[in-house]
């Protein structure tokens, strides 16, 4: 039976990734199969038929706690997680209990993770680990010892992930100058002129340097903005003050009519 789009997309999100072990058992696999097909429940009850066999061991509690917090049995995922603190654990596996920590709130437990995953396996592929333990360590306030975390996984990803960690964090903190330059090398990274992400790396990056005054480098970030997304009123309006403070009040006028003109075809649309 062919499945209509919503449907196929309610489908996409009951699925569950589940780290798995290099060698699995035939029961460990179907557990990992039956979540990545999105039957999370059969999945769960066939890891604790597993459990009942194997009540110790500690890979087929982390598939349980993975489960729990994608059922939202967010204090049976924790109390499992607190279980393994202790465990013998691979680096995937100390990954994924870092990251269902994370999506606890838990950043004392997604930091103690994370750490010993860093420690332990020095030489991985250690940028989304780095990245894991920068937001807990933010979450729990050390913001300069996420500062330095977020830099090292900045330099250690190819990718955008860790820059985009990064510019929210300084947006974050209130460091206009660092937001720059991070969207600059962002830019540099990602020449891709369709991208929205492009787009909002010019909009934050408009937005700090109106923040230091340099309004003629925003007033550029911003018409590229205008010309991608031309139905964003938030756009236009910080045009409009740009070119306010660049003595522009004519274009400024302009743009704050044309944002008013977004909002209300916004409105009488719904």
């Amino acid at each position: 039976m062919l499945l209509t789009p919503c449907c196929e997309a309610a489908q996409m999100e009951r699925k569950i990734h589940l780290v798995t072990r290099e060698v699995a058992s035939a029961d460990e696999s179907k557990v990992a199969m039956l979540a990545e097909q999105g039957k999370v429940e059969d999945s769960l009850s066939n890891c604790e038929r597993c459990l009942k066999e194997k009540p110790n061991d500690p890979h087929l509690k982390l598939l349980k706690a993975q489960m729990m917090r994608f059922l939202l049995e967010d204090s049976e995922a924790e109390k499992i997680l607190k279980e393994l603190q202790n465990a013998d654990l691979s680096f995937q596996e100390l990954k994924a209990a870092a990251s269902t920590a994370e999506a606890l709130d838990q950043w004392e437990l997604t930091k103690q993770f994370a750490e010993k995953g860093l420690s332990k396996f020095p030489k991985h592929d250690s940028a989304s680990l780095l990245l894991t333990l920068g937001h807990a360590q933010s979450g729990l306030g050390n913001f300069d010892q996420a500062e330095k975390t977020y830099l090292k996984a900045v330099n250690l990803d190819s990718g955008n992930s860790a820059l985009e960690a990064i510019i929210y964090f300084f947006k974050g903190r209130k460091k206009p100058e660092m937001v720059v330059k991070f969207c600059s090398l962002a830019l540099a990274r990602n020449k891709d002129p369709n991208s929205l992400t492009v787009v909002r790396h010019h909009k934050f990056r408009a937005g700090s340097l109106m923040q230091l005054s340099k309004n003629k480098e925003a007033l550029a970030d911003l018409n590229y903005c205008v010309e991608k997304t031309p139905s964003d009123s938030y756009v236009f309006r910080m045009r409009a003050d740009v070119n306010e403070k660049l003595g522009d009040k004519k274009n400024a006028e302009l743009d704050r009519k044309k944002a008013i003109e977004i909002d209300k075809s916004l409105v009488d649309w719904k």
